[in-house]
């Protein structure tokens, strides 16, 4: 009981669908420009406010220059305004000074004649978290009479306070503006884009799960744009999957009839061949000799059935790849294809090479190529083999070895050589059936390698077969890319 949450499944992890992965950007971008205007806005209204403070600081100034006012009316005015004194520094350097009666602490200077923009936003931050009780020390220029600059000294307060709420409403404003935005953004994306895709989405599972029903197949819109055109390109690719296996459940059956009809065919010529058999027993050579060119022609009938059933019943299983030793499977291959009569065959493969592939696999490819040189006509066959690399679909590259299979035969007559690997129509000989290079390269192509005619002529056939070889340094003998191992 204790461990049974050992054996629990895993909880399925929480994944943001196509659309709420654009809902979440679109907000976030929608916030951020947010963010960017939030702080010029704040920057704004502080300067906004210090001007303020100097207009009414210098109307007050020429007002209280005119008028024969008492200090206890000057500093009801200057309450009135939230202004604790004003400076008035005239050409002369002479001074008139206007102020309450409150004792001013220590002030932080706001000089306006000469300002920056990043001085600016800086003293803005710093009157939001200023210490209580700051007084700030403006000063300008100023337009009164003979006189050179106005100074004036005003509580932080105020200003602090004017400060978070407007911070507060317009980011409270902005917020409401910013997802309102965001949300009319996603709308539009997601019927311009989001729902298009899904429709593809939902097309390529339809079909997936039904293949073979034609009303699985995308009806394409009206678009014109590349969404459009991934319609039309999806609907041709169903509709040419659906073609493919229509043609292929033609042809499993009549595969299948085919075989019944060779078996049926196998059977009777079994029978027919006894009785020619007999026949070219017989003593009187008219009979005899006819009996035995019939009985060769029903031989290669009946193996024309059998390698018509064979071909069609079989099925290669996947490969089991391991590391083989290359000289080891030439000899044996040679071995099993008689080659140690009439056919010579010259190894120039290294002990030290190897291949990575399935081991009955790869005997098949090199028997048949050694069965089919032998039965050419070829006295010498040579195989040599050389380090090769070769890149990957993923972008990466592949080690393996490029082995060349060379005889001395006749060639292959030209009008084969375009299908020299189709079944039933590359065989050079008389009594052959053209299924052995076909095979040989389905073998090869199952083992990831590649199989091509290098060439051929009348003094010879040279095919070149790529295989994987190990992948590691330390089973492949240092050597340069494409030098020949003998």
């Amino acid at each position: 009981m204790g461990d049974s949450h050992l054996n629990a499944p895993p909880r399925p992890r929480f994944r943001l669908t196509l659309s709420g992965q654009l809902l979440t950007v679109t907000l976030w971008f929608a916030l951020g420009l947010q963010a960017l205007t939030f702080v010029p806005a704040l920057t704004t209204y502080r300067e906004q406010w210090v001007e303020q403070r100097l207009e009414d600081a210098q109307l007050l100034a020429r007002a209280f220059q005119i008028s024969d006012m008492s200090p206890a009316g000057v500093s009801q005015l200057l309450d009135k305004a939230e202004i604790t004194s004003i400076r008035v520094v005239h050409d002369d350097e002479t001074q008139m000074v206007f102020q309450t009666r409150r004792r001013v602490p220590d002030s932080a200077t706001v000089d306006v004649r000469d300002y920056a923009y990043m001085q600016s936003l800086t003293e803005t931050f710093q009157v939001l978290w200023a210490p209580p009780g700051r007084y700030l020390r403006l000063v300008s220029y100023t337009t009164l009479d003979d006189a050179k600059m106005l100074e004036v000294m005003v509580p932080e307060h105020d200003l602090r306070v004017g400060l978070w709420g407007y911070a507060a409403r317009v980011a409270g404003m902005g917020t409401v503006i910013s997802i309102v935005f965001a949300l009319l953004v996603y709308w539009a994306l997601s019927r311009m884009f989001v729902r298009p895709l899904l429709r593809l989405n939902r097309a390529m599972r339809r079909f997936r799960l039904g293949p073979d029903q034609a009303d699985n197949v995308i009806t394409p819109s009206k678009r014109q744009d590349e969404l459009g055109r991934a319609e039309h390109e999806l609907e041709h690719l169903q509709t040419e999957v659906q073609r493919a296996l229509g043609e292929r459940r033609r042809l499993a059956a009549l595969g299948e009839a085919v075989a019944k009809i060779a078996h049926d065919l196998r059977n009777m010529l079994a029978t027919a061949q006894l009785s020619v058999d007999r026949l070219s027993a017989s003593a009187d050579p008219k009979v005899a000799n006819p009996a035995k060119r019939l009985a060769r022609s029903i031989s290669r009938a009946s193996g024309l059935a059998e390698a018509a059933m064979t071909y069609g019943k079989a099925e290669e299983p996947k490969p089991e790849p391991k590391s083989l030793a290359v000289k080891a499977v030439m000899e044996q291959a040679a071995d099993d294809a008689g080659l140690n009569g009439a056919c010579q065959l010259k190894l120039g493969a290294g002990q030290a090479l190897k291949l990575y592939v399935d081991p009955d696999q790869a005997h098949r490819v090199f028997l048949n190529l050694m069965k089919n040189a032998r039965q050419a006509g070829a006295t010498q066959l040579e195989i040599k083999a050389k380090l090769a690399r070769r890149d990957d679909e993923e972008g990466g590259v592949s080690e393996g070895l490029d082995i060349t299979v060379s005889d001395n035969g006749p060639g292959i007559p030209e009008k084969l050589r375009d299908r020299l690997f189709q079944p039933f129509s590359g065989s050079t000989r008389d009594d052959g059936f053209g299924l052995g290079l076909s095979i040989v390269r389905e073998l090869v192509e199952l083992n990831r390698g590649e199989i091509h005619l290098l060439h051929t002529h009348k003094a010879g056939t040279a095919f070149q077969i790529w295989l994987p070889t190990v992948g590691s340094e330390a089973d492949v003998p240092q050597r340069p890319e494409g030098a020949a191992v003998t």
